[in-house]
């Protein structure tokens, strides 16, 4: 029986404050295991807030997104978490994007090259692959989903990334579907609303004619 492939990655701070545009801290002394699909870190992590005051939140949840160091310090620029997550977004939507490809077109291979303290870990049950860093599991998990359920939502002002449950979804929640849908019957109103407004005025008047002849 084959065995299939986790990824994992240690996490836990013991502490992390804003110091101007950075953010410094200390690693925790024990570390949480995550295991894939415990969830979908890399969602949190693309829809974070790209402001100070979220990636500090973020970061007091998880960690950074470099290797972790038992009970060692870390300090990272709020710029460089940034620019870590532009370049997922950018893996996601890439990710995406071949989806909608035909069939038939010739898509190469993914290849990630393992990084220092990447490691297997087999044992009688599982196979995990640990992965070195934060950053480096979230890459690992995006390329983990299938690509035709990695959503950009389409409302006008969201663009937030998530993982399709039904692949007729387009909106990341009820709250945006139903944005939508109320933009869409304005849409409707302003382009049909002197041929709507005469149908009313009618309807009005063949009610008014029935009331007086009864």
């Amino acid at each position: 029986m084959h065995k299939t492939i986790r990824f994992s990655v240690l996490v836990g701070i013991e502490h992390a404050e804003l110091k101007g545009e950075r953010i410094v801290g200390r690693w925790a002394p024990a570390f949480t295991r995550l295991i894939s699909p415990s969830r979908c870190i890399a969602q949190q992590f693309l829809n974070c807030r790209p402001d100070p005051e979220s990636i500090l939140q973020f970061t007091k949840k998880y960690g950074p997104l470099s290797c972790p160091v038992h009970n060692g310090p870390f300090e990272f620029s709020i710029g460089d978490w940034k620019k870590s997550q532009d370049s997922v977004k950018n893996w996601w939507d890439t990710r995406a994007s071949v989806a909608s490809l035909a069939q038939k077109a010739h898509v190469h291979p993914t290849i990630f090259e393992t990084i220092p303290r990447d490691q297997f870990q087999i044992d009688r049950k599982d196979l995990i692959f640990q992965c070195a860093n934060l950053k480096h599991y979230i890459d690992l998990e995006i390329a983990g989903f299938d690509r035709e359920r990695l959503r950009c939502c389409r409302r006008n002002g969201c663009n937030k990334r998530f993982l399709a449950r039904d692949l007729r979804e387009r909106y990341c929640s009820d709250l945006c579907s139903a944005i939508e849908r109320n933009r869409a019957k304005l849409r409707y109103w302003d382009k049909h609303k002197k041929k709507l407004l005469a149908v009313r005025k009618e309807k009005r008047s063949t009610r008014t004619v029935k009331r007086r002849k009864t």
